[in-house]
C-alpha cells in the first residue's frame, strides 16, 4: 500500500515498523556513527586474500571486489619519537705511518734534516743576523804577580872615560941614581869604533831570463733549455764561444785535452726545478769517468714555482795527459731528478779551460 502526503503530515503515538518495511540502504549511505559489536560480523578463522594494485584501483581476490583509491593524500603527521640509538661500529684499521724527522746537522749554517724515505733534505740558512755589542764587562781583579825571569846577559863594556888633566910641574930634584927597570904595564883600553866609510858602487844588473809560455782560454756554451730526470746524465755542451790556444776539441759534449799538462776548468750552469717539491741537485766534472776533486756542486731548490732558480759553478786544476777527455754530469742528491738548463739574464752558461804550463 502506498501513502501520498500533500501538505503537512503530524503524527502522534507511534507506529511499530517491521524490518520488511525498511528498504535494502547503500553503505555509502552511512557516513557517522558507531557500529555496535553485535553488528560487527566475526571475522575469526583463516581468510586468504591477495591485493593488487593498478592505477589508483586497489583489488582483493577471490571476489573480494575493488576500491578507489584517492588521489590526493592527507596532510603528513607529526614526527614520531626518536629511535633508541643503533651499536657503536667497528675501529677502523690503523692509519699509514707519516714521515719523520730522524736527524739534523748544521752543515755551514745551512740546516740539514734526515726524513724517513726522503733523505737528507737542507732546509736553507737558519744562521740570524749579528746581534749588537754588548756592554764591556767590568774589569777583573789584578792577578797575582808572575816569578822573577832569568837574568839577561852582560851588556857591552862602555866606553872609557877622559884622562884627567896634568897636575903642576914640581921642581926638579937632584939627580938620584938609576933604578932597576921596572915591569911592563897592562895593555891600554881600545879605543872607540871610527866612523863607517862610504857605499861602494852597485854591481851591473843580470840578463832577463827567458818568457814562459802563454796560453788563451777555450770557451764552450752549455745547451739551453734542456731537462735532465736522471743523476749521471750527460749534461749537452753546444757551441764553442772561443778558440784559443789551450789546445781543445769537441766531440758528442766530451772536450777532449791535445797536449799534456796542467789546466785550469771553471764552469756555470743555470737551473730552473721542474720539481714541485724540495730538491738538492747540482753538477759535477769526470775525467776519463772518474770524479775530479772540487768539481762538484750542488744546489738547494724549494718548488717548482718559488725558491726554483739557482746556478752551480766550480773552479779546479786538473792534470791531463794528451787524449784524456772531461765530461759534465748531473748529481741528485736528495729529491726527484727534474730540473733544466735555463738562461738568466741572456747567460746560459758556460765552460772554460785555460793551459797553465
Amino acid at each position: 500500500m502506498a501513502v501520498k502526503v500533500l501538505g503537512a503530515l503530524d503524527v502522534t503515538g507511534s507506529m511499530n515498523i517491521a524490518s520488511s518495511d525498511v528498504p535494502n540502504l547503500s553503505a555509502a549511505k552511512i557516513t557517522s556513527g558507531t557500529f555496535s559489536s553485535a553488528r560487527i560480523p566475526d571475522l575469526s578463522g583463516t581468510y586468504t586474500q591477495a591485493l593488487s594494485v593498478s592505477g589508483t584501483t586497489l583489488t582483493l581476490s577471490n571476489s573480494g571486489g575493488s576500491v578507489t583509491l584517492p588521489t590526493s593524500t592527507g596532510p603528513t603527521g607529526p614526527q614520531g619519537p626518536q629511535g633508541p640509538a643503533g651499536s657503536n661500529g667497528s675501529n677502523g684499521s690503523a692509519g699509514a705511518d707519516g714521515n719523520s724527522v730522524t736527524g739534523a746537522s748544521l752543515q755551514n749554517y745551512e740546516l740539514v734534516l734526515e726524513i724517513d724515505n726522503l733523505g737528507e733534505v737542507n732546509v736553507g740558512n737558519v744562521r740570524g743576523s749579528a746581534g749588537a755589542a754588548g756592554s764591556a764587562g767590568a774589569t777583573g781583579p789584578q792577578g797575582p804577580a808572575g816569578a822573577a825571569g832569568a837574568t839577561g846577559p852582560q851588556g857591552p863594556q862602555g866606553i872609557a872615560g877622559s884622562d884627567g888633566s896634568d897636575g903642576a910641574d914640581g921642581s926638579n930634584g937632584a939627580t938620584g941614581p938609576q933604578g932597576i927597570q921596572g915591569p911592563q904595564g897592562d895593555q891600554g883600553v881600545e879605543g872607540p869604533q871610527g866612523p863607517a866609510g862610504s857605499n861602494g858602487t852597485n854591481g851591473t844588473n843580470g840578463s832577463n831570463g827567458s818568457n814562459g809560455a802563454m796560453y788563451t782560454a777555450d770557451k764552450y756554451l752549455f745547451t739551453s733549455s734542456q731537462t735532465y730526470t736522471s743523476s749521471g746524465a750527460k749534461i749537452s755542451i753546444g757551441t764553442q764561444e772561443l778558440d784559443g790556444t789551450t789546445g781543445t776539441t769537441i766531440s758528442s759534449s766530451r772536450i777532449t785535452f791535445n797536449a799534456t799538462g796542467t789546466y785550469m776548468i771553471m764552469y756555470n750552469i743555470n737551473w730552473q726545478s721542474l720539481y714541485a717539491n724540495r730538491s738538492t741537485f747540482g753538477a759535477v766534472v769526470q775525467k776519463n769517468g772518474t770524479t775530479i776533486a772540487g768539481s762538484c756542486n750542488l744546489q738547494y731548490f724549494r718548488h717548482s714555482t718559488y725558491g726554483h732558480k739557482s746556478t752551480t759553478s766550480a773552479s779546479f786544476v786538473v792534470s791531463a795527459s794528451n787524449g784524456n777527455y772531461i765530461e759534465v754530469e748531473t748529481f741528485l742528491h736528495s729529491g726527484v731528478a727534474n730540473h733544466k738548463v735555463t738562461s738568466t739574464g741572456g747567460d746560459v752558461g758556460a765552460i772554460q779551460i785555460i793551459r797553465l804550463s
